[in-house]
């Protein structure tokens, strides 16, 4: 299964940035791009399909498994901002916010909070954070 989720974020993401520059593209396409972005990123950071979370408090690691991708996107200014659920062994969901920034006309995600959905929710209650349309 990892394969073919491989697979196809490495084609959307050929697809998508051999188009022009980003400022140019439609939302749905930037929306595709992102999502094939986020994908890609959970793959290069995941060691046997898991991704490991360790909370620095304890020394606990926590294994996770990718569960599902929103398909709602935020803009922070020119920060965009894409959730997706983990789930634990257990099976519980765990909310993961990513920061994706613009770098040589390329998407790279700066920021992944694990379970830290609260500096999203005061960030969007305040304003500043907004959905993309």
């Amino acid at each position: 299964m990892k394969n073919r989720f491989m697979l196809l974020g490495f084609i959307l993401v050929i697809l998508f940035f051999s188009g022009d520059a980003l400022a140019d593209k439609a939302p749905t396409q930037v929306k595709a791009e992102l999502q094939a972005v986020m994908q890609k990123y959970i793959m290069s950071n995941s060691i046997n399909d898991q991704i490991l979370d360790l909370d620095l408090s304890t020394g606990d690691i926590r294994i996770l498994s990718p569960a599902a991708a929103h398909p709602m996107i935020f803009l922070l200014g020119d920060i965009y901002v894409m959730c997706s659920d983990l789930r634990t062994k257990h099976g519980e969901s765990v909310p993961v916010d990513f920061y994706v920034s613009i770098d040589d006309s390329r998407y790279k995600i700066f920021r992944m909070e694990i379970g830290n959905r609260k500096p999203l929710e005061i960030l969007m209650k305040q304003g500043i954070v907004r959905k993309m349309e």
